[in-house]
């Protein structure tokens, strides 16, 4: 966790956050569903942040204020398509992993939901 003391103090001084919850994972090469191997060096990676007065922050904002730190691997950019989610449902988007999957759920879900809204605002099907 050495690896984010400082630069979160830092990014969290600079946001004017005086509270910040992190969302970390924990693993190592052969860690599955938080086990781990005690012998393997194990790593940390930060993939979500709940700011002060925010709540959980948008994809977008996340990666654009901590995108410098060691976060999980963004595999996608953009708006989300039908078949990007098929491609995550499916397990067929490139680079994705059990793990990727599972700790960008809720990135994505987000982001679905909120191309949907917008999609309904401007009465958009596509």
């Amino acid at each position: 966790m050495n690896k984010y003391s400082e630069p979160l103090q830092k990014i969290f001084r600079d946001n004017r956050w005086s509270t910040a919850t992190c969302f970390f994972e924990f693993f190592g090469p052969s860690s599955f569903a938080g086990v781990h191997i005690e012998d393997e060096v194990q790593d940390v990676v930060l993939f979500d942040v709940s700011a002060e007065k925010r709540g959980m922050l948008e994809p977008r904002e996340f990666i654009r204020t901590f995108g410098d730190l060691d976060i999980a691997k963004v595999l996608y950019h953009g708006n989300p398509t039908d078949e990007f989610v098929t491609s995550v449902r499916n397990g067929s988007l490139s680079g994705m992993t059990l793990r990727v999957s599972c700790v960008r759920a809720r990135m994505l879900v987000h982001d679905y939901h909120s191309c949907l809204r917008s999609r309904m605002k401007h009465g958009s099907k596509k």
